[in-house]
């Protein structure tokens, strides 16, 4: 099944340059797609249209079959984003309250909303740390939060965008090891990422971006010799 298409969509930047031109591609439920290329490639912008955050100049964006642009509400409980930048995702002054916030967001039953809560600060083991200020929190603690301040929302789609940038050795493991076991849960998985080394043996798909345009799309094994005509470190393991 097509859970994501993209049909022919433009968008172009507040000073009229082309960010992306005229693309077109499909994600299918439970794929793992890794999204790679040089900087300034339109990568972050391409993700940013699964849940609105971006609409197309031209074109059209569906999730689930829903076109995104004429349902921002429900498209933004299926495609839940994890940024760059934690802290500017990160808006609760408690972990509690971070994790609450989208659900809040639905006036869901407070009931509801405290269950679904304490359920994922369970399963993400951040008991000890709950009345740490986020602000306060390391780079892996932060990136583990809003994972779970997006899981709480139960998406369909989970979209990572270079999730394992500013971590150490130690918290890229961890956070490895949470994006691999949501798609063992049958998540769809999106990460963008400059570094392919250890994660690409988990994805089946790859999409290699070059300037606003696809420059390949499909199993990994068919681009590894492409990835650095293209900006990208090809990985130290040949075949996966």
């Amino acid at each position: 099944m097509n859970f994501i298409e993209i049909k022919n969509v433009t968008y172009k930047s507040s000073s009229n340059n082309i960010v992306l031109d005229d693309i077109s591609l499909t994600i299918k439920e439970k794929d793992f797609v890794i999204i790679c290329g040089a900087n300034g490639s339109g990568k972050s912008t391409l993700v940013k249209l699964l849940n609105g955050l971006v609409i197309p100049d031209k074109g059209e964006v569906f999730v689930s079959n829903i076109e995104v642009k004429k349902n921002l509400r429900k498209v933004r409980e299926l495609v839940g984003m994890v940024f760059q930048n934690t802290d500017s995702q990160i808006v609760g002054e408690t972990i509690y309250d971070d994790i609450a916030f989208g659900l809040e967001n639905l006036s869901l039953d407070e009931k509801v909303i405290r269950k679904r809560v304490v359920d994922i600060i369970e399963e993400f083991d951040l008991i000890e740390i709950l009345n740490t200020p986020p602000y306060s929190l390391s780079g892996g603690e932060k990136k583990k939060l809003c994972i779970a301040s997006i899981l709480v929302m139960k998406p369909k789609v989970i979209v990572f965008d270079e999730p394992f940038m500013s971590l150490d050795f130690f918290s890229k493991k961890k956070i490895m090891k949470e994006i691999i076991k949501l798609h063992k849960k049958g998540h769809t998985i999106i990460v963008i990422t400059h570094n392919l080394d250890e994660i690409i043996k988990y994805a089946n798909k790859i999409l290699i971006m070059s300037k606003g345009n696809v420059a390949g799309y499909g199993k990994p094994n068919d681009f590894l010799n492409m990835l650095e005509n293209f900006g990208v470190k090809k990985p130290y393991e040949q075949k996966f």
